[in-house]
C-alpha cells in the first residue's frame, strides 16, 4: 500500500523560510526564540504549530515581507502594528528647526 504523504502547512515552511534566511541552523534559532531545537524542528515539520508568542518573536526577526505573515499569524491587528510603526518613526525623526534671526 502507498504511503500517504501529508503537505506540511504554510507555516511549517515560513519558519523555515525565516531560519534559513538568517542563516541559522536550528540550536541558535531556538535560542534565539526561547524554546529547544526539537520544538523547532516539530514546526518545521508541521507535527506542532508555534505559539502566538513566538510567532510574534519570529516577525520581530523578519523581513518586513515575512514579518507579516508571522504577525498575522498569531492574530496581531496590522493596522495597530501600522499606527506603532508610523507614530515610532515620527517621534525619532528630527524635527526641523528654524535659525534664529
Amino acid at each position: 500500500m502507498p504511503k500517504k504523504t501529508r503537505s506540511k502547512p504554510d507555516w511549517a515552511s515560513k519558519v523555515r523560510e525565516l531560519r534559513e534566511s538568517l542563516h541559522l541552523k536550528q540550536p541558535p534559532f531556538a535560542a534565539e526564540l526561547g524554546s529547544t531545537d526539537q520544538t523547532v524542528s516539530n514546526w518545521e515539520t508541521g507535527r506542532n504549530q508555534p505559539s502566538a508568542e513566538h510567532y510574534i518573536k519570529m516577525g520581530n526577526m523578519a523581513p518586513p515581507e515575512l514579518a507579516v505573515f508571522f504577525y498575522r499569524q498569531a492574530g496581531v491587528d496590522m493596522r495597530s502594528v501600522e499606527q506603532a510603526i508610523t507614530t515610532e518613526r515620527a517621534r525619532k525623526s528630527p524635527t526641523k528647526k528654524t535659525p534664529k534671526n
